[in-house]
């Protein structure tokens, strides 16, 4: 099952010039994820030279069809619309306890 979305999302910058938006719960996560996506940034621009991540935002924003595009998650790339929909369509309860269900949960009994 794939975590709720969180809608915590960093512009990190990858070689100086082209931001990535990336779901994530700190800007260090936002990092090590969007390495995972370096590969969905054209290279062009680059020259054809490696894309790397550079910085990161240091706090999250909201999803904005504005300005982001694609966002990217540590599962899978959204459009930023589709990430919305999704986002505002989800229980705020199961967001609070980031996706865990306590009702399958194995019950041991307690030591006398």
């Amino acid at each position: 099952m794939k975590k709720p979305l969180t809608n915590n999302i960093y512009c990190v910058t990858v070689k100086r010039c082209a931001g990535i938006y990336i779901e994530a719960e700190s800007p260090e996560e936002a990092m090590e994820i969007a390495k995972k996506w370096t590969d969905e940034v054209d290279d062009a621009e680059f020259e054809d030279s490696e894309v790397e991540v550079d910085e990161c935002d240091s706090y999250p924003d909201e999803a904005n069809s504005a300005y982001m595009e694609t966002i990217y998650t540590k599962d899978e790339a959204i459009k930023v619309d589709d990430y919305i929909e999704r986002f505002e369509s989800q229980d705020p309860e199961e967001v609070a306890r980031g996706g865990w269900d306590m009702t399958n949960q194995l019950e041991l009994p307690l030591e006398e």
